[in-house]
């Protein structure tokens, strides 16, 4: 039986157990949430170092969120970081991205939501100012259509 065989039958297996490899997203995403300020390169190789101490389960641990949950073959799991993985090359696999809990994840998902916010605002403002340049401040009824008094008698 081979480690993508174990990992779908739902044995927890170590990090090394197959080959993985970072997508360069995901070595990203790891800089970004826990070593900030680290060149990629630099990141990369902590990852490859780190790889025996993670393991490899088929479900998402508690308090992480994923969408694309049903397509992903399981998880890289270790250092308050998980790694979604996808198939890759033929007996190897993909860590795709790098989710993060606690206030890591939350400060991400705090600035989606600022962004968002300003994002429906000047929205909002811009609707706003298309009504006011075509003549309908507020308050003004819309016209309903033509009557004999627009024929210019």
């Amino acid at each position: 039986m081979n480690a993508t065989d174990d990992l779908k039958a739902g044995r927890t297996l170590r990090g090394d157990t197959a080959p993985i490899n970072f997508s360069p997203h995901a070595v990203e995403r790891f800089g970004e949430r826990f070593r900030p300020g680290l060149d990629l390169d630099v990141v990369r190789r902590e990852l490859s170092r780190m790889l025996p101490t993670l393991s490899v389960s088929r479900e998402l641990p508690p308090g992480y969120d994923y969408p694309a949950k049903p397509r992903t073959l399981g998880y890289l799991v270790g250092e308050g970081a998980v790694f979604p993985l996808a198939g890759g090359a033929p007996g190897e696999w993909r860590a795709v991205t790098c989710l993060a809990t606690g206030s890591i994840a939350e400060a991400g998902a705090e600035k989606k939501r600022e962004h968002r916010r300003n994002y429906r605002k000047a929205r909002a403002y811009e609707k706003k100012a298309r009504k006011v340049e075509r003549g309908r401040a507020r308050g003004e009824p819309r016209r309903k259509g033509w009557s004999a008094d627009d024929a210019g008698g």
